[in-house]
C-alpha cells in the first residue's frame, strides 16, 4: 500500500511540470516510473484479495482459465521452476508495460494519465485482477488501429486480448464506432436511455444468453451466483456520477478536444458506452462492473483533457490529480482492496 502512495504522490509533482512525451527528460522520468511500477505490482506480496485465488491456479492444474494463463504457469513453474512471484512478475510487466506504452502513444498530458491509472486501475486491476489488466492495457493500445480502420492489426489486437480475458470479446462490437466525429445529442442520450431500461427492469443481460461459448457461459453464471440481494450494483454511487459529469463536461465540449487530440471523439464514445454498462447490467452487479471496468479504462487517456478545458491557473491539472487522489483513497480506505 505504501509503494502505491509513494508512488501517487512522486508523480503529482510530474504532473505539475506537465511535460510532453517528446520531452526527452521526461521520457526518462516517465519510464524509470513504469519499471517502478512493474516492480510495486509484481512483488506485491499477499496484500491484494485475489492473490490466494490466483496461488491456488498457480499450484494446481487448474484449465478453466484463458489460455495465456496456462502458457505463463508453464513457463514460470514447469521450465524454470518458479514461483507465484513469477507468475506476478510476468503479468505486471505485460499489464504494466502495455498501458504505460499506449499513454505514451495517445495521451497529451503523460503524467496525468498515470495519476488517473495509480488512482484507480493499478490497484484494480494489475494488483487484482491480473489478467482483466493485460486485456485493458491492449484495449487502449488498440486505440489507434481503431481510429485508423486498420482491421489486421486490430483485431490482432482482440485476439490476444481476449487470450487474457475472454471480457475482451468487447472489443469486436466496438469496430462499429467512428472516430472522426462524434454527435453530442445522441451520445449525449446513451447514459440516460441506460439507467432509463435498467430502473424499467430491462437489461443487457440476456443478450449474454445468445453467445454460443461455454467459457463466457460458465463465467457468467459465476458472476450471477454472486449478485447482491438488492438486485444489483450501485448505479447511483459516487463514483459513477462523478465519472458522468466529467463526461459530460468533457463531451459538450468535443469539437475544442478533437482540435488538440484526434482521438478524442473515439474515446468519449467508448466512455460512454462503458458508463451506460452499469446500469444496463446492474441485475448481475459483476458482470456489469467487468463490462464498465474494461471499457472505461479510456479514462486514462480522456480525462486529463481537462487541462485544455480549464487551462488557467493549473485548474484543469488540480481537477485530474483531486479526482486520481479521490479514487486512490477509496480504493484503499473504503474499498480496502490493499491489505495494510
Amino acid at each position: 500500500m505504501l509503494g502505491v502512495i509513494a508512488l501517487f504522490v512522486i508523480n503529482i509533482f510530474f504532473c505539475l511540470w506537465n511535460p510532453r512525451y517528446v520531452n526527452r527528460q521526461a521520457k526518462v522520468v516517465y519510464w524509470f516510473l513504469c519499471v517502478v511500477a512493474i516492480l510495486i505490482v509484481g512483488f506485491r506480496g499477499e496484500i491484494d484479495n485475489d492473490y490466494a485465488t490466483y496461488e491456488y491456479m498457480f499450484s494446481t492444474n487448474y484449465l478453466l482459465i484463458e489460455p495465456t494463463f496456462v502458457a505463463i504457469r508453464y513457463i514460470v513453474r514447469d521450465l524454470f521452476g518458479g514461483s507465484v512471484v513469477g507468475l506476478m512478475l510476468v503479468y505486471a510487466v505485460i499489464g504494466v508495460t502495455l498501458k504505460f506504452k499506449a499513454i505514451s502513444k495517445y495521451s497529451d498530458f503523460i503524467f496525468l494519465s498515470l495519476a488517473v491509472w495509480i488512482g484507480n486501475l493499478m490497484i484494480l486491476q494489475d494488483m487484482t485482477q491480473i489478467r482483466a489488466a493485460a486485456a485493458c492495457g491492449l484495449l487502449l493500445l488498440a486505440i489507434g488501429p481503431l481510429r485508423e480502420r486498420d482491421w489486421k492489426r486490430y483485431f490482432w489486437l482482440v485476439f490476444l486480448a481476449v487470450m487474457f480475458h475472454v471480457s475482451a470479446l468487447l472489443m469486436v462490437p466496438l469496430w462499429f464506432l467512428k472516430g472522426e466525429r462524434i454527435n453530442r445529442g445522441v451520445w449525449t442520450a446513451i447514459i440516460p436511455l441506460g439507467y432509463a431500461l435498467s430502473l424499467a427492469g430491462i437489461y443487457a443481460t440476456s443478450l449474454i444468453s445468445f453467445i454460443p461459448i461455454e467459457m463466457i457461459q460458465s463465467k457468467f453464471l459465476a458472476y450471477d451466483v454472486e449478485t447482491t440481494d438488492d438486485g444489483g450494483a450501485s448505479i447511483f454511487g459516487i463514483f459513477q456520477m462523478t465519472r458522468v459529469v466529467l463526461f459530460l463536461l468533457l463531451l459538450w465540449n468535443a469539437p475544442r478536444l478533437a482540435q488538440r487530440n484526434r482521438y478524442a471523439p473515439l474515446l468519449l464514445k467508448i466512455m460512454a458506452c462503458g458508463l451506460a454498462a452499469l446500469p444496463l447490467f446492474r441485475n448481475n452487479i459483476v458482470a456489469g462492473l467487468r463490462i464498465t471496468e474494461l471499457l472505461t479504462c479510456v479514462d486514462i487517456l480522456l480525462f486529463p483533457m481537462l487541462v485544455y478545458l480549464f487551462p488557467r491557473y493549473g485548474i484543469g491539472k488540480w481537477m485530474v490529480i483531486g479526482y486520481s487522489a479521490a479514487i486512490l483513497f477509496n480504493r484503499l480506505f473504503m474499498e480496502e482492496l490493499l491489505a495494510n
